[in-house]
């Protein structure tokens, strides 16, 4: 019997594949600006998008301000003129709500894990993106909650985010959880500095530094033998 009872799944390129959706709304959005959707720009919008998301996560911006302020970053870079940057990250997080594409695999690993674990999201997503997501998505009838940061009050890694979400759950025994997710600094750290146990899904083969996940793994479907083996 494995020594689980709940599981905490990051949403983003954990169970989403959160890349082909963010490229996907990236390229409607731009539609209807004068910036036209390319290779560069994206990798561009990319790199601003996850510094100020690194930022946030040390307390760094506030949400409210992050989600315009990659956009004016990126339309100024490109002296993009004109564009109300406010507007547009509107218009993006919408096309964003539309696109719920699910890493492969991942609904039946799901579908097999409810029957033995309760199962929840937790996620640092934005509250109109993800619930629309969600709502898409067939992933949700096999979740017991989502835990939207935005609406907690508290992101990823921060402890108080996580103590939050146990007395959610209404169990206080932390070796009861196991947190499963791809980011090194929301999911593991916070992991790590909740006293949860948790799995780093490492896509691409990066070092985990000084950190020590209690288990990695490079494909999420793995987390079914984790969990196996993870037993009294």
């Amino acid at each position: 019997m494995s020594k689980y009872k709940y599981l905490l799944f990051d949403a983003d390129n954990t169970l989403f594949d959160f890349d082909r959706c963010e490229r996907a709304a990236f390229r409607a959005a731009l539609e209807s600006s004068p910036l036209e959707y390319n290779e560069d720009v994206y990798a561009d919008y990319h790199v601003i998008n996850d510094g100020l998301w690194k930022l946030l996560e040390k307390g760094g911006i506030e949400r409210s301000k992050l989600k315009s302020e990659r956009f004016r970053l990126l339309f100024e870079k490109y002296g993009a003129e004109g564009v109300d940057s406010v507007d547009f990250a509107a218009k993006y997080e919408s096309k964003l709500g539309e696109q719920s594409y699910e890493i492969d695999g991942v609904y039946d690993l799901l579908k097999r894990l409810c029957a033995k674990y309760d199962i929840y999201v937790i996620t640092n997503g934005l509250t109109n993106v993800q619930e629309s997501r969600f709502s898409r998505s067939r992933m949700t009838s096999l979740v017991k909650d989502v835990f939207i940061s935005e609406k907690v009050g508290y992101a990823k890694p921060d402890k108080r985010y996580f103590d939050y979400v146990i007395s959610q759950v209404g169990d206080p025994d932390r070796s009861d959880y196991i947190v499963i997710g791809d980011s090194l600094t929301s999911d593991i750290d916070g992991a790590i500095n909740s006293g949860i146990e948790c799995c780093w899904y490492n896509r691409h083969g990066d070092d985990p530094g000084d950190r020590n996940p209690n288990y990695i793994i490079d494909d999420i479907l793995s987390v079914e033998t984790v969990l196996e083996h993870g037993q009294n």
